[in-house]
């Protein structure tokens, strides 16, 4: 993760600013409607589900979906993969729910 982090953020201090991770925002309320989508067998899984219940706490509408013995890259393994193609129409309908 730490690896990940070096080539996502520009310091280890930018890990603090709710930009980089919404969940340190001091309120989320407010926030767009969301859909939360993790993989079980996913290291972010657990950062993902707190996330959820974080805007949850905050009344915002979220459709959290787990995925039960998926990877973090399931999403993009279609058609290999049914849950691919499940999450991706899962997240289809959320776009567009939220632009229609």
């Amino acid at each position: 993760m730490v690896w990940f982090r070096d080539h996502y953020l520009r310091t280890p201090e930018d890990a603090d600013d709710w930009r980089a991770s919404p969940i340190k925002a001091a309120s989320l309320a407010g926030a767009a409607p969301a859909i939360v989508v993790t993989a079980e067998c996913d290291v972010l899984h657990d950062d993902g589900l707190r996330y959820a219940e974080a805007l949850q706490r905050a009344s915002v509408p979220v459709d959290y979906r787990e995925y039960p013995g998926m990877i973090h890259a399931f999403f993009g393994m279609v058609p290999a993969v049914d849950d691919a193609m499940n999450a991706q129409r899962a997240v289809w309908a959320a776009f567009k729910r939220a632009f229609t």
